[in-house]
């Protein structure tokens, strides 16, 4: 008989934290950098998840579209450092890490916590059932929560438009409250352009221009294994 193996193929699950660009400090996109450039996801990955992930360099994952050659944040943490001292907070922030009580979220959290804390990003953590986070993260009422998200169907119009178009803000699944016109305008051109390379290409900037404004904090998307 032949040994059954376990394959590891990407899924269309991205982790994520939202970062709500509407309170104090975060509405800066300096600290939002910050926060990236804070947390080291490939030892998260390493550490936590076995390896099961690639690094989010944006909220569409490769499996959509090989030809991203974008490079994720770097874990700098003089950089985070500098980033928020450019932004008026030398003495570092206070915030609230909100997460589920599900073990992977808790886990990431309490990861998290400590790397933002090391860079002067004093991160509360808020530890609630998975409804109450939820709720409280569509009613803009978190600043920091650690989040995933399924694609309904292999498009990257699945990610682009619910995480980061205005038009989501809260429930539709923009928790982060980011607005861009830009972003915006691009999703919007690439939802009704039929053209499959002209529509990747648009999504491609829509990616990349939210991405420089860092609305959320690019973890990783999780690889399943089969």
């Amino acid at each position: 008989e032949k040994s059954a193996r376990l394959q590891s193929a990407p899924a269309l699950r991205l982790f994520y934290v939202a970062i709500n660009t509407k309170r104090g400090p975060l509405a800066d996109p300096r600290v939002r950098q910050a926060i990236n450039h804070a947390i080291d996801v490939p030892t998260i990955l390493d550490q936590l998840l076995a390896g099961r992930g690639v690094p989010a360099a944006g909220v569409i994952p490769r499996a959509l579209d090989s030809s991203i050659a974008r490079r994720p944040y770097a874990y700098d943490t003089a950089r985070a450092r500098r980033l928020l001292a450019e932004a008026g907070h030398a003495n570092g922030i206070d915030v609230e890490l909100w997460a589920s009580q599900v073990p992977t979220f808790a886990r990431l959290a309490q990861s998290i916590q400590s790397y933002l804390n090391a860079v002067g990003i004093r991160a509360k953590i808020v530890q609630r059932d998975a409804p109450s986070v939820r709720e409280a993260a569509r009613n803009g009422q978190v600043d920091l929560v650690v989040k995933d998200w399924f694609a309904d169907y292999p498009d990257a119009d699945a990610f682009l438009y619910p995480l980061l178009h205005s038009a989501n803000h809260g429930v539709g699944g923009n928790l982060s409250f980011y607005a861009n016109p830009r972003v915006d305008s691009l999703v919007a051109l690439a939802r009704r352009t039929v053209d499959e390379g002209q529509r990747a290409a648009l999504s491609r900037d829509a990616d990349a221009a939210a991405f420089a404004d860092a609305p959320i904090a690019y973890l990783f998307f999780y690889n399943e294994l089969y």
